[in-house]
């Protein structure tokens, strides 16, 4: 059976309509509506998804960046309490409820479905290279309706890669909400998902380049001498940049500012893959206690400046989050659970030598590196759909997890051949060809 056979009885998703002219709101690098416009909606969402609490948790740290917490006690996702920043409270407090929504929105997710072998399914996507489990091969699985945003055809995706928390029979290796997003229209969604997608690429190969790629060059070097490696002192190779600080960029220097005049000291590093956006990781640590804190935060953005504003709120959410503890998915070190992976889990020291905190980097100014952003969403969506295809992602495809009812939209965005192994551990192709 080829994809164009498989009918799943509801209309496809419009490509063209996807990458309209779709301006920017004023002063927004990734909205098209209106702030006001999206907190009007707020109280319907809270209504519908059971959001019965939203806590200003801002001040549970010296650094007052906006972070809210919305809670859903009846969640229907792993979790029921959800992060929100922003550069006010009300950003802060759109993201959380935005978050809160669209999590519970996938959990709930219950479309038209085909029942399916994916052994019989010609040309559709690279299912083994997601993680589809060999036993789940040859035995039905339920697909729903997708659309390939390269070809503009549809594709037919199991819903176990869709749907988070996944409760049918174990298809794939992992269940994540990568690469789910919320927007005030399609292509917003999409958009924020997508990026998301290729935050995590950039940042795994960063890794395997930095990091994976010298201990195995060691392990293999001490095995044909006879000798067991030793990693202890192995410093991690130079592979991002670090951003001078002050950057000169007045938004960027004001949330630095504030975290430094808070008793803490910031690292900026931006990581690049050919043709990709740029990708910031901003890490901030508070030596001097025990256990050290340490926090870390991604952005990625065709904005320099947007993507470093991202990874830095992140980093400061980061640690409010730690700060509350409500969250379901925070591990103790010793926590032998590995459902939530290890993006929660405390430690008792601090690493040393890794790129991300203290190994030596080559200096540059975030103005150094280019701006590539347009003040229209669906143009940069239409260039970061073709710049994932050129790095080696044969589809990016897109299921719509909208509801018709619902005045904003929500989207699952699935690029085979985009690394995840900063998530979820799976090593593909790409990041084979930097380890081997």
């Amino acid at each position: 059976m080829t994809i164009a056979q498989v009918s799943f009885g509801m209309p496809p998703i419009d490509v063209e309509r996807l990458f309209r002219t779709l301006p920017k709101t004023p002063g927004s690098y990734d909205r098209s509506v209106s702030l006001e416009k999206t907190l009007a909606l707020v109280p319907e969402l809270r209504r519908r998804y059971g959001i019965t609490r939203i806590s200003d948790v801002t001040r549970l740290d010296r650094v007052a960046v906006p972070t809210i917490c919305a809670v859903v006690p009846d969640s229907d996702d792993v979790i029921s309490n959800y992060s929100g920043k922003g550069a006010t409270y009300e950003h802060a407090l759109a993201s959380a409820v935005m978050e809160a929504t669209e999590r519970q929105i996938c959990a709930q997710f219950d479309p038209p479905t085909v029942s399916l072998r994916p052994c019989d399914i010609g040309g559709g996507m690279d299912l083994m290279s997601l993680g589809l489990n060999e036993e789940a091969w040859d035995r039905p699985c339920q697909f729903v309706a997708g659309l390939d945003a390269i070809s503009g055809e549809g594709v037919p995706v199991p819903l176990a890669l869709v749907r988070c928390p996944w409760n049918g029979p174990r298809t794939f290796d992992t269940c994540s909400t990568n690469g789910l997003a919320s927007g005030n229209n399609l292509t917003e969604a999409v958009y924020h998902a997508l990026f998301e997608l290729v935050e995590r690429h950039v940042w795994s190969m960063t890794h395997a380049r930095a990091h994976l790629r010298p201990r195995l060059l060691l392990e293999a070097f001490a095995r044909r001498i006879g000798v067991e490696p030793d990693f202890s002192s192995l410093v991690d190779d130079a592979v991002a940049k670090e951003i001078r600080l002050p950057t000169g960029c007045a938004a960027v220097d004001s949330l630095i500012a504030e975290i430094e005049a808070a008793g803490l000291s910031i690292r900026v590093l931006a990581l690049e893959e050919p043709g990709l956006p740029v990708c910031i990781i901003a890490s901030i640590r508070q030596l001097g206690v025990d256990p050290p804190l340490a926090h870390a935060g991604l952005g990625c953005s065709w904005s320099p400046e947007h993507a470093a504003t991202r990874a830095i709120t992140e980093a400061v959410q980061g640690r409010l989050v730690d700060f509350q503890g409500a969250r379901e998915d925070m591990l103790r070190e010793d926590d032998p659970r590995t459902c939530y992976g290890n993006h929660g889990r405390r430690r008792s020291t601090l690493p040393h030598g890794r790129w991300y905190f203290d190994a030596p980097a080559q200096v540059v100014t975030l103005r150094s590196i280019p701006d590539r952003s347009f003040p229209d969403l669906g143009r940069e969506l239409r260039a970061l759909v073709d710049a994932v295809h050129a790095a080696g992602a044969p589809q990016v495809v897109v299921v719509d997890l909208s509801l018709s009812d619902l005045p904003i939209s929500v989207a699952r965005v699935i690029a085979p051949g985009l690394e995840t192994g900063m998530v979820d551990g799976r090593i593909g192709a790409a990041l084979r060809r930097v380890i081997s």
